[in-house]
Order: C-alpha cells, then structure tokens, then sequence
C-alpha cells in the first residue's frame, strides 16, 4: 500500500479541480493498487477540489482510503451528497438564497 499526503503532495487547502486531477493522474500512474489519501494537517478543501475528487475517484479504479479527515473535509464531501448526475455531470439540486 502506497501513502499519499494530500498536505506534501498538494498544500493543506486544495482548492483546485486541476490539483485533484494531477492527483489522480499520479496515482493512475502508481503500480500499486491499494491507495491509502491521507488528509492529516489539511485545513480544509474547496467544494471544487471535493468534487473533481470524488469524480476522479470514481472513474479510476484503485483501491483508495482516506485517512485523517478533520470535520471541514468531511463536511464539504458531505455537501456533495446533494448532487444528482446528469450526463456524466454532478449538478447540485436545492434551494439557494441570497
């Protein structure tokens, strides 16, 4: 099992769709197939970052773990459950104020 420190590997807030992509083309790349992503010392992560990586993580097929999320990483992949996929999209679906 290869460990990947999202805090080394990236910063400790991701924020970019481009970073989770660049993320998972180096773990396409790995020989292993167990992945263990660990978030120990990451702040946060933006909504993008979140979504781009759970959409890359889908489409690859790797065994990989998360490890060490805090409450803001668990939260914002939380915000995800909301979506619907439309044509291979997420769309976020509800109600929105302003």
């Amino acid at each position: 099992m290869i460990e990947i420190k999202i805090k080394d590997y990236i910063s400790e807030y991701p924020v970019s769709r481009e970073a989770a992509d660049n993320l998972f083309d180096y773990i396409n790349k790995l020989n292993e197939d167990n992945i263990k992503i660990d978030f120990y010392e990451v702040i946060g992560i933006s909504h993008s970052f979140a979504s781009q990586y759970r959409f890359d993580k889908r489409r690859y097929k790797k065994n990989i773990t998360e490890i060490n999320r805090n409450e803001d990483v668990i939260n914002m992949f939380k915000t995800l459950d909301h979506k619907k996929i439309a044509d291979n999209r997420e769309i976020e679906v509800g109600h929105f104020e302003l």
